[in-house]
């Protein structure tokens, strides 16, 4: 019978139980499925790295049935325009080509002043006289941000998209006059986004029919958060014509029900106190917020799985709990609405709490734990820890530096095979963002550089940067060569006088008088004189004579660094002046005039140089090296929509080029992979987490967790 099949479970090791059982042969599809088209992978749509990961590892390794050897997974943001590169007419040019992939740029387009709809956000864009480059990146910030909320309601809310054909509010305005652009510029891409793909399967058999001949006979969504609308739209109406299944999580029987916010007076009252048997349902308690929130949101996924026609609902066999206070406290969870559950007097350490007195501290404490669960326990491995911390920058290389070294302690607590020689092995995963991946950090201060002082401080980090030192491979003395010549020469801070000068004259940084004073700066102490001095040194061994610089305001006389000598100073001196000569380039690029926008293709262009210089591309980061030049490379596709539509070249600030350009930068190959085998450090968020034998939270302190929740925006 056609018709899409749901299975809920409380846990994740239930569901995908299921999953193999549908998907091993001679399981509950046997005559169905892949049996009509061989040749074809079986498709799997689940978010998130680190459930994929584990999902893939459970069924191949563990689970031993090899039955996801030929399967593809891809998440729900692919899925839709996927579909709609089926759908697409043989004229289409590039059939694959998303034609919303350069809405932020029409977005910012569109924003400008003069073309009307500025008017509209005008309470969301900076007043008159805000500093020209401060307010075009508030308005680049503001057409990403809408950019983002369009493809959400792309996703959850379909019925709003088909809704917006007439301009009745300022969302819709925008929106019609975007997909005008969209149309007139891709008359051969329709269907255009996953709203269209939806409506075209649900009204076209001709349209479902040749999109199922190019599926595989079953299609299985494994979903543990968010289900998107519109995908279940897709996914029940292909359900006609293949098997379509849907395994979602559903954690608590009860969504938390009995939970309800205080209103008006009663939210200042009195409520229970602390011990109480009734605080943790009680507004003040830190995790009411929390619980309140979860059944809401698993609430809305179960109203989107109600609200699906023709579907076929089973729930997963019931899970098995343990009589261990772990097991109880998933009870307790998971039938949330039943009362009287209680522990009774069950001493075990399935679940241990550590109050400690600083993070340091939390990572020491965690040290002697996992000795003891080593030592108890002879079949633990390192890869069956995940840590999670709603703060993993600040604990990850706390984490590595305690457990990473632990060969003396080991030596006679014998922590069984999880022991390889050398202390645990740690590995982060699942942090996105230019400032979670080594790689990201150094593409970040690269860009940031010229919006500073460009000091001496700035410059050290730089050459210590793990991702530059992969490509260096400096040794700790010659980084504390280059510190010594730093404070030698010296280097303060300032690209040149001119950019001392330039500095200093904004934002108030110091006042009228200071500023007649500071016209009186030399070159001493800028980053230009410490390259001169470097080379001079170079040339003259070292020795302190003067030499002749017209350019320069201290009489046209400079002296040579002392200390370079040696071949091996003469070697590194050649090569920082080679690594420090290209920072250069890029600073006088963005320095040249400080206060006037450029092209974005010269920006590109300079940066794309910068990067190919300094950014190491070895096997560690070629995989962050090519989301580098995509990155780059899709800013340039925006520059040149913009340029098509304008008829004239996106200029923008130094400040707004960096924007742009973090805001492309994700550099998730960067953030490692879960189920590698060694100890994960990770953030507490839903895409992180996967099932395991030990899990531990670092960090869980009134204020980091729950999160307070951050503004989407104005808008």
């Amino acid at each position: 019978m056609p018709g899409l099949k749901t299975f809920l479970a409380l846990d994740h090791q239930s569901l995908a139980d299921q999953l193999a059982r549908d998907l091993a042969p001679g399981g509950s599809r046997e005559g169905q499925g892949n049996a009509r088209s061989p040749f074809l992978k079986d498709i799997i749509i689940v978010d998130g790295k680190a459930l994929s990961n584990w999902l893939t590892h459970g069924l191949v390794v563990e689970g031993g049935m090899g039955i996801q050897m030929n399967a593809e997974l891809m998440n729900t943001r692919r899925f839709g325009p996927w579909i709609a590169s089926l759908l697409r007419p043989a004229a289409c040019p590039n059939p694959k080509q998303d034609p919303l992939e350069g809405l932020p740029a029409r977005i910012f387009r569109l924003l400008q002043p003069d073309l009307g709809y500025a008017a509209d956000w005008k309470d969301c864009l900076p007043q008159d006289g805000t500093d020209a480059a401060q307010a075009e990146t508030v308005r680049w910030g503001l057409s990403f941000r809408l950019a983002q909320h369009f493809g959400d309601l792309l996703r959850n809310d379909p019925d709003w998209i088909r809704s917006a054909t007439r301009a009745k509010d300022r969302w819709q305005k925008l929106w019609v006059k975007l997909m005008v652009e969209i149309r007139s510029d891709y008359p051969e891409a329709a269907p255009y986004h996953d709203a269209e793909v939806a409506d075209l399967l649900a009204s076209d058999a001709k349209a479902l029919q040749s999109v199922a001949k190019h599926l595989p006979g079953r299609i299985s969504l494994f979903s543990t958060g968010d289900i998107p609308r519109v995908v279940l739209d897709i996914l029940v109406t292909l359900s006609a014509e293949i098997d379509a299944r849907v395994y979602h999580l559903q954690p608590t029987e009860s969504f938390h029900e009995d939970l309800r916010p205080a209103k008006g007076k009663k939210k200042a009252g009195k409520h229970a106190d602390i011990g109480d048997d009734e605080y943790e349902k009680s507004y003040p308690s830190p995790g009411f917020p929390l619980l309140l929130s979860c059944g809401k949101f698993y609430r809305q996924q179960q109203r989107k799985l109600l609200d699906v026609p023709y579907a076929i609902s089973a729930d997963c066999p019931e899970p098995q709990y343990q009589p261990t206070v772990l097991g109880e406290l998933k009870r307790s969870i998971n039938q949330f609405d039943q009362e009287g559950i209680t522990f009774g007097p069950i001493e075990d350490a399935s679940v241990s709490i550590h109050r400690c007195h600083g993070p340091r501290r939390e990572v020491e404490v965690l040290r002697d734990e996992l000795l003891k669960l080593f030592a108890t326990d002879p079949k633990l491995k390192q890869g069956d820890i995940l840590i999670l911390s709603p703060e993993p920058e600040l604990y990850a290389p706390m984490i590595e530096g305690v457990l990473g070294s632990m060969e003396a302690i080991f030596a006679h607590r014998r922590p069984g095979p999880g022991y390889r020689g050398q202390g645990f092995k740690v590995r982060t995963a699942g942090l996105l963002g230019a400032k979670n991946s080594p790689f990201g950090a150094l593409v970040k201060l690269l860009a940031e550089l010229p919006l500073g002082r460009v000091g001496a401080d700035e410059i050290y980090e730089l050459l210590g940067m793990t991702a530059i030192q992969a490509k260096l491979k400096w040794d700790v003395s010659r980084l504390g060569l280059a510190r010594r010549w730093f404070e030698n020469a010296p280097f303060y801070w300032g690209l040149n006088r001119a950019h001392r000068n330039f500095y200093l004259s904004q934002g108030g940084v110091i006042d009228a008088g200071g500023m007649k004073l500071a016209s009186q700066l030399t070159e001493v102490g800028t980053f230009d004189d410490f390259l001169r001095r470097v080379a001079l040194g170079a040339a003259m061994g070292g020795k302190p004579r003067v030499a002749s610089c017209p350019s320069l305001h201290d009489d046209g006389k400079t002296l040579p660094l002392d200390g370079v000598e040696g071949q091996e100073g003469l070697r590194f001196a050649h090569e920082l002046l080679e690594v420090l000569g290209k920072v250069r380039l890029w600073l006088d690029f963005a320095l040249g005039n400080p206060d006037e926008p450029q092209a974005l293709g010269a920006w590109l262009d300079a940066f794309s140089e910068l990067g190919g210089a300094l950014l190491p591309r070895d096997k560690d980061y070629a995989k962050q090296y090519s989301e580098f030049r995509l990155a780059l490379s899709r800013m340039r596709k925006q520059g040149e929509l913009f340029a098509k539509l304008q008829n004239s070249p996106l200029m923008v600030s130094r400040h707004l080029f960096v924007k742009m350009l973090l805001d492309q930068c994700d550099f998730a190959s960067g953030t490692g992979q879960f189920m590698t085998g060694d100890l994960t450090v990770t953030s507490l968020k839903s895409a992180s987490i996967h099932p395991a034998k030990v899990i531990v939270m670092l960090g869980m302190n009134d204020g980091s967790f729950p999160h307070a929740q951050r503004s989407p925006g104005p808008e």
